[in-house]
Formats: C-alpha cells, structure tokens, sequence
C-alpha cells in the first residue's frame, strides 16, 4: 500500500513541518499479531502486543493533531508490519519531515523500566527535538533513561531508521512493557494520554520556536 501523501495537504492552516508519526511493528490481522515476538507477558490483564499498543497511541497523536491543524502523515495505516527500507523510502518522499517513530522497550528483567529517546549518532537538529522530549517527560514524573555522555539527555543508536532518514528523525521508547508498572501505565487511559501529551507538547514547542 502507496503511502496517501494527501492527508498532510488539505489543512487550513499549514505548520512550519510535517509531522510523521510512525508505529514501529506490526498491528492485529483477524485476531493474530503481526509481530507476535514484540510482546509482554500477562501480567494481570492481557498480553501487550507491541506494535498493537504503539497503534493506539499513533491513533491518539493524530487525533490530537487533527485538533491542532497540523499537518501529518501517519507512516504506517497498514496492521503488516512494513520493512524498515520501506518506511524510510516513505518518509524521504516528505517535504520538511519530523519522524517520531512510537515504541515501547522490553527486556527478559521485569525490573528494567523507564522512558527514553534515540537518536541518530553525532550532534543533529534530532537531538534538540529530544532534548524537549526529555523536558516534558520529566515534568510528566516519568522515570527517565539518559546518557549525558554526550552532552544531552538522549540516548544514541545506529537504528536504521534514524541513520537512513533525511529530516530529523526520533525514536520514543514509552515505557517497558515487560515491567508491571510500566505495563499498567500503558494499559490505562491516563497513561496513553500522558506519553500522547508529551509528543504533542514536543510539537507544539517546535512549531512556537522552530529547530
């Protein structure tokens, strides 16, 4: 499926970037997960499927996009979970692009948890977007994962699709899935709206201030 370029052309009022919100993984088909290994366990009210729950918030961030007339495009409307060369093929047909691909982190020790950011390596307009990122996940009183070794707050990956992107590029880890804190904040209404909240504060920001 050809990415609907349209839906960021139709605004009244245009903003100053193109806000491309992508989900990383891949949705629910006929009651089957499309990434099944991106999952939780049960910790008490179902499984987490990762690339389900990263669609919800998408969904969320768009909805309040929409409300703010900014102009977007959801990378992936499709539940398959699209290969990484074919959403930065996606995102490269952007004219002024921001990325922000929706994650949320795992790891066999249920006692790892928190909120981070990646970035691409090296110093880029990337990292002040998540240098704001950061502050309002702090005021949020999420638990934050930093590395300062750089200067800033972000972590730093070779993920493919922050190094192959032209614009800025930002990957969010919301939470560990696989911690029952964590795996209750995701669940719950209040949760979701916080870490939306925190996207869509980050963009306001951009489009008061720019990069």
């Amino acid at each position: 499926m050809l990415i609907n370029t349209d839906n960021y052309k139709n605004h009244k009022i245009m903003s100053k970037f193109i806000y491309v919100i992508g989900a990383g993984h891949g949705g629910i088909i006929n009651g089957i997960p499309q990434t099944a290994g991106k999952r939780s366990k049960d910790l008490g009210n179902g499984v987490i499927f990762e690339g389900v729950s990263n669609r919800r918030l998408v969904q969320k961030i768009i909805k309040e996009l929409k409300k703010l007339k900014f102009e977007f495009v959801e990378l992936v409307p499709e539940q398959i979970d699209i290969s990484l060369s074919e959403r930065v093929q996606r995102i490269n047909k952007i004219p002024r692009a921001i990325y922000f691909s929706i994650h949320s982190d795992g790891f066999p020790d249920n006692r790892a948890n928190g909120w981070s950011a990646f970035t691409s390596y090296g110093e880029t307009k990337s990292d002040k977007i998540a240098t704001i990122l950061y502050k309002f996940a702090k005021k949020a009183g999420l638990k934050l994962r930093t590395d300062f070794s750089d200067g800033d707050s972000d972590k730093e990956a070779g993920f493919y699709v922050l190094k192959n992107t032209y614009c800025p590029a930002v990957l969010v880890e919301n939470l560990f899935m696989t911690n029952l804190k964590d795996y209750k904040f995701l669940l719950s209404e209040k949760g979701q709206n916080v870490l939306v909240k925190i996207i869509i504060d980050t963009i306001k920001e951009i489009e008061k201030y720019g990069l």
